[in-house]
């Protein structure tokens, strides 16, 4: 199995509000220790990967709802509270949540600009 594997199981189990790393291996269908292997041959994690996937479910949840409120994102990406998630989201981008809103709605509105040559 390679990383994009692990990603892919990632990916797959914070849509299905897995969050573990347990789950992230098994849904590859690789024991714990295989893949924080593979994870670790690849300078990631497979929370970095969990982490990832969750960011950008993020994302496209803003995209497609930019007025979410943050508790309901907060529990789409299972933390316990929103305290929790606003901690965890200025941890890994260095922004708030409204900072966050924003930067997504400024990189929404531009991909919807007619490209000019």
């Amino acid at each position: 199995l390679e990383l994009r594997d692990l990603k892919i199981a990632a990916e797959v189990c914070v849509r299905l509000g897995k969050f573990s790393i347990e789950d992230v291996a098994n849904y590859a269908e690789m024991s714990l220790r295989s893949a924080q292997r593979l994870s670790g041959d690849n300078d990631t994690s497979i929370r970095e990967l969990i982490n990832n996937a969750r960011l950008s479910m993020l994302s496209e949840r803003l995209i497609s709802e930019p007025n979410c409120p943050a508790g309901e994102l907060a529990e789409l990406l299972g933390y316990s509270d929103e305290r929790a998630f606003r901690r965890a989201l200025l941890a890994w981008t260095g922004m708030s949540i409204a900072a966050f809103r924003k930067r997504r709605a400024r990189a929404a509105d531009n991909a919807s600009l007619p490209v000019i040559n």
